[in-house]
């Protein structure tokens, strides 16, 4: 089940760089207030199609967004506050030839009934190869999202997310969510970019 949302995700990633540039996708909207550079917009629509006529999920979706942009799930929000590499965290530091990403995220149940949640959930890209993604490294501290958690209806939570990945890339980032049913039926992917010097 990993490596097939690994590879649709691998898939949907080349798909969103060669968007990148092109005009708006039609259904795609956010608030007019913003240019969408990260000052907090709200993605709140998507381009997909209803599954059947019988099952009316939007399936085949796409939505991007920055920094401070609010993405909107079938289940819940999640916002990347910010992200930034560091040296170490918590005494760990790469290993030779890698680098640490850190990425604070708020994921808000908007669903109605508790969700489990996982931080394998967020995958971070940073190019466009079959190997350049990864997930975030179990948590050692507080401050991070615990690899299995539970959020309450309405409930919020705030967390960091540490990755490990090649220091030679292209600074180039992004943060990816998959929804996926549980009858396997994969909804829309949501991405948040950012780039690193």
């Amino acid at each position: 089940m990993k490596m097939k949302k690994i590879g649709i995700l691998a898939l949907v990633f080349v798909l969103a760089a060669a968007l990148t540039g092109c005009d708006p996708i039609p259904g795609f909207s956010k608030d007019k207030d913003t240019d969408n550079t990260g000052g907090g917009s709200a993605i709140s629509a998507l381009y997909g199609e209803t599954l059947s006529e019988d099952d009316d999920r939007i399936v085949g979706g796409y939505a991007d967004g920055r920094i401070g942009d609010t993405m909107q799930t079938v289940w819940f929000s999640f916002k990347v506050n910010s992200a930034e590499k560091v040296d170490e965290y918590n005494g760990y530091t790469a290993a030779d030839g890698n680098m640490l990403l850190k990425a604070n995220i708020t994921i808000k149940n908007t669903y109605g009934m508790e969700l489990p949640m996982f931080s394998d959930d967020f995958q971070l890209q940073w190019g466009e190869g079959d190997q350049d993604f990864g997930y975030a490294m179990e948590a050692t501290t507080d401050e991070e999202l615990e690899g299995e958690f539970t959020l309450k209806k309405g409930e919020s939570v705030t967390g960091d997310l540490v990755y490990e990945l090649p220091a030679e890339n292209s600074g180039e980032y992004s943060i990816s969510y998959l929804e996926i049913y549980d009858d396997n039926v994969e909804g829309n992917v949501f991405f948040v970019y950012f780039e690193l010097d």
